[in-house]
């Protein structure tokens, strides 16, 4: 999502309302004397609203290492443009304001990029499954992008632009195992959170490979109690039913599409529910997909956690504990990042 973002970003149509607006912050960031009278301004707009009493704004200054610093400074000119540009036209060796129509096209850019950030702070969370996000998220950025309302040309271009690198960088995720498996083992999206339903399909077989060496075990386990029992049916009336169901060879493959069409067919969990919970309460009923969910729902959907990870680390291995040792950070690494399942 980033790169798609970042991307569009370098759009040479783009560029100058960028380049105006980045100017504008670093004009605001580099004086104490325009930041005083910014604030000023928004509280005499204030004045006799409910926003009376509130903080006076403060501009956000793009970085570039993170594609979401932009559109959080576009969303903060945006909220702040009355009083930006009052504040602008009433000093000297200030930038130019923005104007009517570079208002309408931040507009526009605010609104593509908002999906974009809404689901990168879905896809970061770490105290819930987030691989088994990716693909649905990326099928509902394509729909939101193709049904925005979008009023500039620049707008519409830069939209366009994000529709194309969505559907280049994010749609092979679902013929990716990990994230399609994880998907169709999400109970929340299952077949549905494909954008493509030959996608899903070819989804659905390769769960019946995964689950097929499951079903074998779990079958030869069951064999082996049976076999090891002291009550033996041969003795009983109908033991040469039992004979006759010990020679049948069993079809896993049969056996592992039995499974997985009694769990599609069951209705899909709201959003927001936790899947976890719904596989820790069908454990016995479903016991196959439920190896399957632990190898694969664990992987997290992109490397922010692991950026916390390095984090922590760094809190944890200072100059006054330089020495302690390895298998202790782990530890305390462990320790810090799920504390929260004590709760």
């Amino acid at each position: 999502m980033n790169l798609a973002v970042q991307e569009n970003f370098k759009n040479t149509e783009i560029q100058p309302i960028l380049k105006k607006c980045k100017v504008i912050v670093t004009f605001f960031k580099s004086s104490n004397l325009a930041t005083t009278k910014f604030k000023e301004e928004q509280r005499i707009l204030w004045r006799g609203t409910v926003d009376e009493n509130k903080t006076p704004y403060k501009l956000i200054q793009e970085v570039t290492t993170r594609w979401n610093s932009c559109f959080q400074m576009i969303k903060r000119i945006l909220l702040t443009s009355n009083a930006l540009n009052s504040t602008l036209l009433k000093l000297k060796n200030a930038p130019t304001p923005l104007t009517a129509d570079d208002i309408e096209i931040l507009k526009d850019l605010e609104k593509c990029l908002s999906i974009f950030d809404d689901a990168t702070e879905k896809i970061s969370g770490s105290k819930y499954v987030t691989v088994s996000l990716i693909i649905p998220i990326s099928f509902g950025i394509y729909n939101f992008l193709n049904t925005a309302n979008i009023s500039t040309d620049l707008g519409k271009l830069f939209c366009q632009g994000l529709i194309e690198s969505t559907r280049n960088r994010l749609f092979p995720y679902e013929s990716r195992t990990i994230t399609r498996i994880s998907t169709i083992l999400d109970p929340r999206w299952k077949k549905d959170g494909f954008r493509s339903a030959e996608n899903a399909n070819q989804a659905s077989c390769f769960l019946d490979q995964e689950m097929s060496p499951l079903m074998r075990n779990l079958k030869n386990n069951e064999g082996n109690e049976a076999n090891g029992s002291t009550n033996s049916p041969k003795s009983c009336l109908f033991g040469f039913m039992h004979e006759k169901n010990q020679q049948k060879s069993r079809n896993h493959i049969a056996d592992a599409i039995i499974f997985k069409r009694q769990y599609l067919e069951r209705q899909n969990l709201p959003e927001d529910d936790d899947p976890l919970l719904y596989w820790k309460l069908n454990n016995g009923e479903l016991n196959p997909l439920q190896e399957l969910v632990v190898r694969y729902l664990c992987t997290p959907g992109s490397l922010v956690e692991s950026e916390r990870n390095f984090s922590s680390a760094g809190l944890i291995i200072n100059e006054r504990r330089s020495r302690i040792k390895e298998k202790y950070v782990d530890q305390l690494i462990f320790v810090t990042k799920n504390a929260w399942l004590l709760s």
